[in-house]
């Protein structure tokens, strides 16, 4: 609980150090991970899990990494001021009444961000340019109500429908996903 993590570079060099291939690990509350460097982790570079709440993920480089900021569960998280290119996915948003705000998540060959299963929690001034499938995801196989997404950018190439393929969206909201 309250523990902070700062100017940390982490190379996972495409190995698996961790059990899960992590490169910073957050199972407490009111953690703290800021100025950190992430790359090349067969996981997450950042992984939030648990019940935990509160943790504030901010000025991190992630790059390389099948997931640059994973957030899977708890409540009010804040990841602000990431950049998350060249990842698998940058940012997966899995809990309630968090935010994931002011991030650049770019040229990933999944998602820029996804928001899974999250309820109350806001996407707000993030650019998500250039990822291979969806630049951000609203998606859930039970709930994924009631978020914000709101000044965003999120676009392929030049933004011409020659920039696309039947699959890519920049925006996509799926079934089971309401007042968003």
């Amino acid at each position: 609980k309250n523990n902070v993590i700062c100017n940390l570079a982490v190379d996972g060099n495409s190995e698996t150090y961790s059990s899960d291939g992590y490169g910073i690990s957050i199972f407490a509350d009111n953690g703290k991970v800021l100025s950190c460097y992430l790359f090349n982790n067969s996981g997450s570079a950042i992984l939030a899990s648990g019940l935990n709440d509160n943790n504030v993920i901010s000025s991190i480089v992630a790059t390389g990494n099948n997931i640059g900021i994973n957030i899977s569960n708890g409540n009010g998280h804040l990841a602000v001021g990431n950049i998350c290119n060249n990842n698998g996915t940058g940012i997966i948003l899995g809990g309630n009444s968090s935010a994931v705000v002011g991030n650049c998540c770019n040229g990933n060959s999944r998602n820029g961000i996804y928001l899974a299963s999250c309820n109350n929690s806001a996407c707000v001034g993030n650019t998500c340019n250039d990822n291979d499938e969806y630049g951000i995801y609203i998606q859930s196989a039970s709930s994924c109500n009631n978020n914000i997404v709101s000044g965003n950018t999120a676009i392929r190439g030049t933004g011409t429908a020659e920039d696309y393929t039947g699959q890519q969206y920049t925006i996509l909201a799926t079934s089971n996903t309401n007042n968003n």
